[in-house]
């Protein structure tokens, strides 16, 4: 099935008020800055998330999984690139994180 042009643009707008970005240390959620009683909320939160057991849980069965798809049980090119998504996946989350954190 291929997506229509249409369609693709939906798909990227989709959320893009939740969209996370950093822009030379300050961060923006929606192309909007945020204000620095969210942003320490939000610092606060990342904090205990990076050394809590759940996101370490989290991190490492996304690495595992990431790499069992793509060296034992791939059996074609897409399997690869699906495995590659999923470590990428997990290589945004933790920038975000650490972003956060600081």
């Amino acid at each position: 099935m291929e997506l229509t042009s249409k369609t693709q643009e939906t798909l990227l707008n989709l959320n893009t008020k939740k969209v996370f970005s950093e822009v030379k240390g300050e961060i923006y959620i929606g192309g909007e800055k945020i204000k620095p009683d969210i942003r320490s909320l939000l610092k606060e939160q990342a904090g205990y998330l990076d050394t809590s057991q759940l996101w370490e849980v989290l991190c490492a069965t996304i690495e595992q999984e990431s790499a069992e798809m793509a060296l034992k049980t791939s059996t074609e090119w897409n399997h690869v690139l699906s495995a590659k998504m999923l470590h990428h996946w997990n290589f945004v989350f933790k920038n975000m994180i650490n972003k956060l954190k600081q």
